[in-house]
């Protein structure tokens, strides 16, 4: 299994900390597989209001490392993380089996197929961030 250097990649994804909800790689297969690893713990900024006295890690923030999983996939498979640039633009059927707490090692999976690489940018023209609004030009356009 080939191994990846997250402190790197975790430096060219846009979330930065205190918002970096990767803290290690347990798998990565280039065919189109990462698996990641969050150490939930209760010094996390966001339990100081969520909630107090029953700290629960917000379902939102439990979707962003899930995100930041499949960028670390993305970004270790470009030629040139440096012009990769990685948004989220819908998560579709997402389900919740149980709250995070602290002490919780919720591990992230992300399975990369065809339609994620197809609306990467690594594909010449064909990334989410050449459309309308964009703050970097297309990669026919740089």
């Amino acid at each position: 299994m080939p191994s990846i250097e997250v402190g790197r990649l975790v430096r060219q994804i846009p979330t930065q900390y205190p918002f970096v909800l990767v803290d290690r790689v347990l798998e990565h297969d280039p065919a189109g597989r990462l698996v990641a690893l969050k150490n939930v713990t209760g010094s996390e900024e966001f339990f100081q209001g969520h909630f107090p006295g029953a700290p629960v890690m917000p379902g939102v923030l439990l979707m962003d490392s899930l995100a930041q999983a499949a960028g670390l996939f993305l970004l270790a498979q470009a030629p040139d993380p440096s012009r990769l640039e990685i948004q989220v633009v819908g998560i579709d059927a997402a389900k919740f089996r149980r709250p995070a707490v602290p002490g919780d090692l919720p591990r992230e999976a992300s399975e990369v197929d065809g339609c994620v690489h197809c609306s990467s940018p690594m594909k010449k023209g064909a990334g989410p961030s050449d459309g309308p609004g964009s703050r970097r030009p297309s990669p026919d356009h740089s």
